[in-house]
């Protein structure tokens, strides 16, 4: 299902009119409606303040792709593995940006993502949260600012901040864009 129809479900569940809920988040009604629509697509920050707003934790609008059957023995509660089939995947429609959990869930200390960035893509906004970041550039070129700092990453290059920081990044590269991202606490 798509971003659109799952935010209109939830509000739906909730009972809230579109007015209401863009009341509760700062956002125009017209941008809630085009947001249910896929007619707009929103940023993390956007899509962080809808769902909290439906009560929804941000992590339930990850897909979870089937896996495939398991051979041998079964994992412990305690150790588990996220087979590369069968990872709980992100896609805001219209952004070229996917997200991909490489953590079981969200439930831990820390969220562990693979992100694929189209070229010229990015962060369209500031976010800044409680916690902290570290990021590693697999394949690409990524700009990333931080308050008031630019720094430009190439692939096998690493960067740590604190979330609290203002931070956005883009895709500066000619090629898709490879990052392994962990932030805790989780924030999606």
């Amino acid at each position: 299902m798509d971003l659109g129809a799952q935010l209109r479900l939830a509000r739906m569940a909730k009972n809230l009119k579109i007015r209401q809920v863009a009341q509760m988040t700062g956002f125009s009604p017209s941008f809630i409606s085009q947001v249910e629509r896929n007619l707009a697509t929103p940023s993390v920050s956007a899509l962080k303040a809808i769902s909290e707003a439906l009560g929804v934790p941000i992590a339930s609008f990850f897909e979870k792709v089937k896996p495939p059957p398991r051979e041998g023995k079964i994992e412990s509660s305690d150790e588990v593995v996220v087979r590369k089939h069968s990872r709980k995947s992100l896609v805001y429609p219209g952004s070229n940006i996917h997200y991909e959990l490489l953590s079981p869930n969200l439930q831990g200390r820390m969220e562990f993502l693979y992100i694929r960035a189209a070229a010229g893509v990015g962060s369209e906004s500031y976010y800044r949260h409680e916690g902290e970041e570290c990021g590693f550039v697999q394949r690409g070129t990524m700009q990333i600012e931080i308050n008031d700092n630019t720094y430009t990453l190439e692939a096998g290059d690493s960067i740590y901040f604190k979330s609290t920081s203002p931070h956005r990044w883009r895709n500066i590269g000619t090629e898709d864009l490879e990052l392994i991202w962990v932030i805790t606490p989780p924030t999606f």
